[in-house]
């Protein structure tokens, strides 16, 4: 007897299994709204985790190829988690991108050393408490990294890695804070806990972004009131170009 292959991608199973029609229907339905929801994401966590929208953007494009190709569950979704925006920033603030490229590598290096003996199960024994206080510090380190931002205050230079010089930044500029920048920042979250009371299907986050966009751009509201990605970063960049960071492995390594 052919012993059975330790790991087959669900791509090849489904391919096996056979992959009709329906299946091509179902996939262009539910393909495009996770883009719509995963792609504006990518951008926001990425501005969160102090890099270039563009790089988020490509992140997420580049990673949903790879899980679509080498993916273990046929309703896996690839995108980026809000709790890595906290490790990102530090990484990004402390080693610069490059830092945290090789971070990434040797990320995917230990999560293959720890599912060859199947240790991924061991994850459903950390208490729920422990997770309950992970999840509400992440959530809180992420809305201090936005704090400026919804006031329309400055961003410091350099960035801020830790949450309490956040907080004391955003008391010393209180004197710049920006009414349009106030008003988009409640209305974004009435919006988000509003559509969410009324159903859990309705994406709240996108609407809102969507209607805070459109608004923005009917009234003119300029960019010294509201900032956008086009008045902080510029334009997002057409071209892609890898970053050369051989000659810094050993140091960032180290």
């Amino acid at each position: 007897m052919t012993p059975a292959p330790w790991f087959k991608t669900a791509l090849a199973r489904s391919l096996k299994a056979g992959y009709g029609r329906a299946d091509f229907l179902a996939d262009l339905a539910a393909g495009p709204l996770v883009g719509v929801v995963a792609l504006p994401l990518s951008i926001g966590l990425a501005i969160a985790s102090g890099v270039s929208p563009e790089q988020g953007l490509y992140t997420a494009i580049i990673g949903g190829v790879i899980v679509l190709l080498l993916g273990g569950s046929r309703t896996q979704v690839a995108g980026p988690a809000g709790a890595f925006v906290g490790i990102c920033s530090a990484a990004v603030i402390t080693h610069g991108y490059v830092g945290l490229a090789l971070a990434t590598l040797m990320t995917g290096v230990m999560l293959l050393a720890l599912a060859a003996p199947r240790l991924g199960k061991t994850i459903g024994y950390i208490p729920y408490p422990v997770v309950i206080g992970f999840t509400t510090g992440i959530a809180l380190i992420i809305g201090s990294t936005q704090i400026d931002s919804a006031l329309g205050i400055a961003d410091p230079t350099p960035a801020i890695p830790d949450f309490i010089g956040r907080l004391k930044h955003a008391f010393v500029g209180l004197h710049e804070i920006k009414g349009g920048s106030i008003a988009v920042a409640g209305g974004t979250l009435g919006i988000i806990i509003g559509l969410r009371k009324l159903s859990l299907r309705i994406p709240g986050a996108l609407i809102a972004v969507l209607l805070g966009t459109i608004i923005v751009t009917l009234l003119s509201v300029p960019d010294s009131s509201v900032q956008t990605i086009g008045s902080k970063f510029k334009e997002i960049s057409a071209s892609f170009r890898l970053t050369d960071w051989s000659s810094s492995l050993p140091d960032r390594a180290a």
